[in-house]
């Protein structure tokens, strides 16, 4: 398959973005939907990444971007693309059309922040914008692989993380602590989307033995989860759970 990564934007105005996370630039901080500088190291898995190659699905404003390469990363980024916006739940009482559209818009603001983060920040992270599932052999293999409260939104869940692991000898995987997964140490992911809560953007929940069990089976071992907690919109008073797991190669799978 013939690729190549995107030429970066520059000029992008903030009037044109939206911040999924809250941003450190030099000099300034803009605000954004989460803001994850209180947990980033855990988030990260608390991995050295000096030195490292990292393979980033959905870097979002870039703001675990920005944190890696700090940290000494050289990043590849795998984001959305024009042919492919993501998996919009296809609920019968929305205009699918109209949720279409919006998803449209609203990844294109994404893709705006990030390369806004970029500029500002003086990032060297490439990006390839498509369907991870279908990732060009080129990519390359890489010594980590980063997927931060991604998989939740994925109609194939599966495909991603199958898709990443095989590019990576490291994964680490944050998402979604849920109060249903002190009960259990079953690997259970929960469906969302019912026909009264009229959610059209998050399909998954994911106990963390679902996500260390694949691994497993793919030739991983998982340490943790490791719980710590984000700020949605800033705040203080209700953090959101969230849990890390870091899953290493051990056995690759006879051919």
């Amino acid at each position: 398959m013939n690729f190549e990564f995107s030429p970066p934007q520059r000029g992008i105005k903030e009037s044109d973005c939206e911040f999924y996370t809250f941003l450190e630039l030099p000099n300034e901080i803009i605000p954004g939907t989460w803001d994850l500088r209180g947990c980033v190291d855990d988030y990260l898995g608390r991995l050295e990444y000096k030195g490292q190659t990292v393979l980033e699905i959905g870097p979002a404003s870039g703001y675990l971007t920005a944190a890696m390469e700090a940290r000494g990363a050289s990043v590849t980024c795998i984001e959305l693309g024009d042919d492919y916006y993501g998996d919009v739940v296809p609920h019968a009482s929305f205009d699918m059309e109209k949720a279409q559209d919006e998803r449209v818009a609203l990844v294109q603001r994404l893709h705006n922040s990030f390369w806004l983060t970029h500029e500002r920040a003086g990032l060297r992270a490439k990006v390839w914008h498509g369907d991870v599932r279908k990732m060009p052999v080129d990519i390359g293999h890489h010594d980590i692989g980063l997927i931060g409260a991604v998989m939740l939104h994925c109609r194939d869940p599966l495909g991603l993380l199958l898709a990443t692991a095989a590019r990576c000898d490291t994964i680490v995987f944050t998402d979604a602590w849920h109060p249903w997964m002190a009960a259990t140490q079953e690997p259970f992911a929960k469906l969302v989307p019912t026909e009264a809560n009229m959610n059209t953007h998050t399909w998954w929940e994911f106990s963390p033995s679902m996500i260390s069990n694949i691994l497993g089976v793919l030739g991983f071992d998982a340490s943790g989860p490791v719980r710590h907690r984000a700020l949605l919109k800033g705040n203080q008073d209700a953090p959101y759970q969230l849990y890390t797991l870091v899953a290493s190669r051990t056995r690759r799978p006879r051919l």
